[in-house]
């Protein structure tokens, strides 16, 4: 007896095609040819449907022996690179977004309202900065203070952060820096002022932070400030003058 194992495969899938094109309840035509499907939706619907492909446990596109894609409840996995022509819209990105500055909590010692003048005033032991506005989104969450940000899973996050501040003339450094509850520093940026020694009044000046961190889910993280000399600089609140944005990277 002669076997043709070539012709049974494509056979079967021909059937099973055919079978669906002509079933009751279907509502396209589908075609083989050339080595391709082709779906030619019913308009007569009132709307033109999509070719949808249905699994109640996933879907696994395969080339060859290498699987590609794999589609389930979770999400889709993509082995190797994606080439993408167009914009790239992503609407579950991860991100913890704050603006304008509140009277904010002493590092340790637990001082609420470390106010001056109607702006944070940086401690040289650290002052813990609260976030008048806070917006989260893709699992991040936050407290009722609006100080602390806490990512929804472990993996490297784009910091970036703006600042501004004055400080008397006897003050030479302040210090921004992003920590973790457990005291750990993860990125910093210090801004060293050209201040005579003599010079009077106050000096307004920036600082910024720009990076990309590795951070820990369900970890608590928070902005600190400081005035290294003698804790008398002032951070402005105003929301254009202090903002943040920690956004799951790339």
């Amino acid at each position: 007896m002669t076997r043709l194992p070539s012709l049974v495969a494509p056979l079967a899938f021909a059937l099973a095609l055919c079978a669906l094109a002509t079933a009751p309840s279907a509502r396209a035509v589908i075609e083989t040819k050339s080595n391709t499907i082709d779906h030619v939706a019913d308009t007569g619907l009132g709307y033109v449907p999509k070719f949808n492909v249905k699994s109640d446990s996933g879907i696994k596109h395969v080339v060859g022996s290498t699987t590609v894609c794999e589609a389930s409840s979770t999400g889709l996995a993509v082995t190797g690179d994606v080439t993408v022509s167009g914009k790239v819209a992503q609407s579950g990105k991860p991100y913890a977004f704050g603006s304008g500055l509140v009277c904010a909590k002493a590092v340790g010692g637990g001082v609420t309202g470390q106010c001056s003048g109607g702006h944070a005033l940086l401690l040289s032991t650290g002052t813990n900065l609260a976030w008048n506005h806070h917006t989260m989104s893709g699992g991040f969450t936050t407290d009722a203070d609006k100080m602390n940000i806490i990512p929804p899973t472990t993996g490297h996050y784009r910091v970036s952060a703006m600042f501004t501040f004055e400080s008397p003339h006897d003050e030479r450094t302040i210090t921004v820096q992003l920590r973790s509850s457990a005291g750990s520093l993860i990125v910093c940026q210090t801004h060293a002022h050209a201040h005579y020694n003599n010079a009077d009044g106050w000096m307004k000046s920036s600082c910024t932070i720009s990076g990309v961190v590795l951070l820990t889910g369900s970890t608590t993280y928070y902005f600190e400030g400081k005035s290294q000399d003698d804790g008398t600089s002032k951070a402005f609140s105003e929301d254009w003058r202090a903002k943040f944005i920690v956004e799951a990277f790339p």
